[in-house]
């Protein structure tokens, strides 16, 4: 439910889930180092837990415990994450850059960033929200939003992930303005993460390949 990350950031109940999700997400990473696979895995971090005081260090013990590649972690943030306090956000993320991990803004396009904030930040991604893929390609204002993000993108040496692509002209539009990753119905439905092992497992075959 939408409403499942708000009412869990009004309690304790976030720390948990998010502690969860990347103890999953580690033994995801080392699955697929079995299967000499290098994706990496996204977690969405809520601004609660990426300020607490404790986080980075209870990241570094994970990652220590279980072995999991650092690199192949990308943490998804909102937009909003900074605007409280632009260099107290930074020190955040290079501290946790520093164990390898990297960053991505999530859902961009429907906060109010400020581009000089965000160009303080080591962001590694952005996530074009559905919302601005929606009405692609037939859609003129869809169409200049989603080339200048793509177009900034390229010039801050940003990656950028379209997400919500449902169909082959929305993929073709992306594909053709430089978009270099989608995600979205046109490729998969959401899955446990056991049955997307199985798939990737399935897709190398019998002979490991």
């Amino acid at each position: 439910s939408s409403d499942l990350v708000p009412l869990a950031e009004e309690t304790s109940l976030i720390n948990h889930l998010t502690y969860w999700s990347l103890g999953v997400a580690c033994q995801a990473l080392l699955d697929l180092q079995g299967l000499d696979e290098t994706y990496p895995i996204s977690v969405n971090i809520s601004p609660k837990v990426l300020m607490d005081p404790g986080f980075g260090e209870a990241v570094r013990g994970l990652l220590k415990r279980s072995g999991a590649p650092g690199n192949r972690l990308i943490f998804e943030i909102t937009e909003g994450v900074w605007i409280q306090d632009v260099e107290a956000t930074a020190r955040r993320m290079r501290e946790l850059n520093r164990l390898g991990i990297r960053f991505s803004i999530d859902d961009f396009g429907t906060g109010y960033s400020n581009l000089s904030s965000l160009m303080r930040l080591p962001i590694f991604e952005l996530k074009i929200d559905q919302s601005l893929i929606r009405n692609l390609p037939g859609d003129p204002d869809s169409i200049a939003i989603a080339r200048l993000i793509l177009a900034m993108a390229g010039q801050l040496d940003f990656w950028v992930v379209a997400e919500g692509v449902e169909d082959e002209p929305q993929a073709d539009f992306l594909a053709r303005h430089g978009c270099d990753a989608m995600q979205g119905y046109l490729f998969a439905r959401p899955m446990p993460i056991d049955d997307w092992l199985g798939s990737v497992r399935q897709r190398r075959g019998p002979s490991g390949h």
